[in-house]
């Protein structure tokens, strides 16, 4: 049978040592310092997930997590989403390494691209011409 158990645990500082305690079941306080966590099991593996100090959003993320364990456990399969870039955006992109080699070679060289040099003294003739 599958595990459908969810736990929301505090990780908070208690006599200057940090250690993990199960949340209070009725009002959840706002932690100043530590952070909210879920806890649940994967077949054998004991997962946690930091959900944040703020305890609405920690009993959203635990009713979320607790329901998605249950539809599981009857069956269903729950999909991740797709953190993959869309067709038509990966053509479009640039590695952060390629940016910054083209920023650097046109603030150490004051070049730029010879397209945008060659459109400037296009229309630096165009507004030339159309101001005499």
């Amino acid at each position: 049978m599958a595990n459908k158990t969810v736990v929301l645990y505090q990780y908070i500082k208690i006599g200057g040592k940090w250690t993990y305690r199960k949340a209070p079941t009725r009002r959840l306080p706002r932690l100043p310092e530590g952070a909210y966590y879920l806890s649940w099991y994967e077949g054998t593996r004991k997962r946690f997930e930091n959900v944040g100090p703020d305890p609405d959003v920690a009993t959203v993320a635990f009713n979320k997590k607790s329901a998605e364990l249950k539809f599981i456990a009857t069956g269903g399969e729950v999909k991740q989403a797709d953190v993959q870039p869309a067709e038509e955006e990966r053509g479009t992109r640039k590695r952060v390494t390629a940016a910054i080699k083209e920023y650097r070679r046109f603030a150490v060289t004051g070049r730029a691209n010879p397209d945008t040099v060659w459109r400037k003294r296009a229309l630096r003739r165009i507004t030339i011409a159309w101001g005499s």
